[in-house]
């Protein structure tokens, strides 16, 4: 197997294992989870990428069916990905933020995870 990225935890720090090293990870549902976080324009090599998320979802009256549909879009852009079999999102207007959970079929497994999103305006 060919490691392509570092595990990350739930922080989105990196996981250390028992002596203190990195771990690689070909993991899928994480690559997934970091192009779920990128915001449009953030990423100094490519401004293209990443998820318009102040103009779709933290808006006055945000279409869920819509943010879904990208989602799903966005999802599917991974090769290893068949099939997206869940996408769920709630939009939280006072602590504005965003929880995705999502879950999808890849050839042998279903692997599914939880992003959250803040707005930082």
């Amino acid at each position: 197997m060919i490691y392509t990225d570092l595990l990350l935890d739930q922080d989105g720090d990196l996981k250390l294992s028992n002596k203190l090293d990195v771990i690689p990870t070909n993991s899928v549902a994480q690559k997934i989870n970091i192009a779920l976080k990128w915001f449009a324009g953030e990423w100094v090599f490519n401004g293209v990428k990443g998820t318009d998320w102040f103009d779709i979802v933290f808006v006055k009256n945000p279409d869920l069916d819509e943010i879904e549909n990208m989602i799903t879009d966005k999802i599917m852009e991974f090769s290893e990905i068949q099939n997206v079999t869940s996408v769920k999102i709630e939009v939280n207007k006072v602590s504005r933020k965003a929880v995705i959970r999502w879950r999808a079929q890849c050839s042998e497994e279903t692997i599914g995870s939880e992003v959250i999103i803040w707005n930082t305006e």
